[in-house]
């Protein structure tokens, strides 16, 4: 790993552990699941029943595992894991070996306390470590939920994972994927970028080359962007508003950070309703 590596992992640590400090903080504040950190999805109608109350913010969790087919006691990676809420909810349906990788140690402190609370702390393990660095493990599946839009080397990434898998093992990506290169052009993808630390906005097409340069086969590859919220555009103004007066004013160098990431949320939020990046999941499996 080379220097600047180095200094844009530092960066985003200290990003993941002031947003994770906040956020978890909120979360109980308002009574919500602690423990989520990715999008949550509007519920099928025909799903709506098994999902009621703080059920919701496991949806994404079981259409992950329902699509990965997991075999019996699987070993599993979650690039990305944050607070460890989705391989608490695997863990509980698919019981096995779980590890998570986060680059924040706040995030890996709550994991493994609740991981100690549920009594699975020997089955559920949470590592301090980068998806670019050498995985010595193999795994029936890799999982990564929006954590791969950061990555700095996006193809030494995917071949990293690719390698962690077992032969016939699944690669399964869910994340904010641009249709093409002209968001590059925008103001939203500017503020998005520079807010979140994020290098590049990759395609779906790049995606989908890079699983195929390191031997992966695509088996399910689906448009989740219909199930997302969206707030109005007048609600936005407001909330974009009132962030950034919000901004201004705090002298709190880490509630401002805080903020300036909800800014480039906002910012991504306007890619979708412009049409401009899809929420994508995509399952590769290994074929040799």
């Amino acid at each position: 790993m080379n220097p600047g590596e180095y200094e844009s992992q530092a960066q985003l640590s200290v990003l993941y552990d002031n947003l994770s400090r906040y956020s978890y903080f909120l979360n109980r504040l308002r009574g919500k699941y602690p423990l989520i950190m990715h999008k949550i999805l509007k519920i099928p109608d025909e799903f709506s029943h098994l999902y009621l109350g703080k059920e919701k913010y496991h949806y994404l969790d079981d259409l992950v595992l329902r699509e990965a087919d997991l075999p019996e006691n699987p070993r599993v990676l979650d690039a990305g894991c944050g607070f460890g809420g989705s391989i608490f909810r695997w863990h509980q349906r698919k019981p096995g070996i779980y590890h998570g990788f986060t680059l924040s140690k706040y995030q890996q402190k709550i994991a493994l306390r609740e991981a100690q609370r549920r009594g699975i702390e020997q089955n559920a393990l949470f590592h301090i470590q980068s998806y670019s660095e050498p995985i010595y493990l193999k795994y029936h599946s890799v999982i990564a939920i929006e954590s791969l839009i950061h990555s700095q080397d996006l193809a030494a990434v995917i071949r990293n994972l690719s390698q962690a898998l077992l032969p016939q093992g699944k690669l399964v990506i869910v994340d904010d994927m641009t249709l093409n290169k002209s968001v590059h052009q925008t103001q939203e993808y500017k503020l998005l970028t520079n807010s979140w630390l994020i290098s590049d906005l990759a395609t779906g097409e790049y995606y989908s080359e890079l699983l195929s340069q390191n031997g992966l086969k695509i088996t399910c590859h689906l448009d989740l962007t219909p199930h997302l919220y969206f707030s109005s555009d007048q609600s936005l103004q407001k909330r974009e508003k009132l962030l950034s007066i919000l901004i201004r004013i705090m002298p709190i160098e880490s509630i401002r950070s805080f903020l300036k990431t909800h800014l480039g949320g906002f910012a991504l939020e306007r890619l979708y309703q412009q049409g401009k990046i899809k929420y994508q999941m995509m399952i590769a499996v290994k074929q040799h």
